[in-house]
């Protein structure tokens, strides 16, 4: 028994010795230039920044969704033009029925994957509020992880890749009412 006890916190002492090792070739200046390229994500959607949004991947960049625990994505953007689009809808619709969003990215892992090219994981949370409609308390409505793959360009840091494996509501009639979301409508 404390052979194999002794084994296994071996084991346990490389995988994490790997783990540092991999963590240790990520410079500190390009972990806060990541990690500051992630807080501009939730930024640029939450204020209706389609343009930015879409420039914080590469031109050739793409973004899936995999809602629900789904094994394959159920959305795939390819490209900056076709994610800036699908962000100035998403922002404008919920414009619509007077909501605000909130994406938090907590608990950021860098991860090296290869030369110049780091994967990063982060705990999300969103959140919805509908500050003007006499619901300003904001909602939780989806939870997971995303995951970000980057790579450096001339530009500096971009997204290669962003995976969204979040569970929760993602259209607005499943949170509100339909009656309360047609008066939002109405005051335009």
């Amino acid at each position: 028994m404390l052979r194999q006890i002794s084994i296994l916190l071996l084991a346990v002492a490389c995988q994490f010795a790997v783990a540092t090792e991999a963590a240790a070739k990520i410079s500190t200046a390009d972990h806060v230039a990541i990690t500051h390229h992630i807080a501009h994500y939730g930024h640029t959607f939450d204020r209706g920044d389609s343009e930015g949004f879409a420039n914080l991947f590469h031109p050739n960049g793409s973004w899936h969704a995999y809602p629900n625990k789904s094994p394959t994505a159920l959305q795939v953007l390819n490209g900056r033009e076709e994610i800036a689009a699908f962000a100035n809808d998403r922002q404008q619709m919920f414009k619509d029925v007077g909501i605000e969003t909130k994406h938090f990215m907590l608990n950021i892992i860098l991860t090296e994957v290869g030369k110049g090219r780091i994967k990063a994981t982060a705990m999300a949370l969103i959140l919805w509020q509908r500050p003007y409609d006499g619901d300003p308390l904001p909602r939780p409505v989806q939870s997971g992880y995303y995951d970000f793959y980057l790579s450096k360009s001339a530009e500096g840091w971009r997204f290669d890749r962003v995976d969204v494996l979040t569970s929760g509501v993602y259209r607005p009639i499943e949170m509100y009412r339909e009656e309360d979301l047609k008066k939002s409508r109405s005051r335009e």
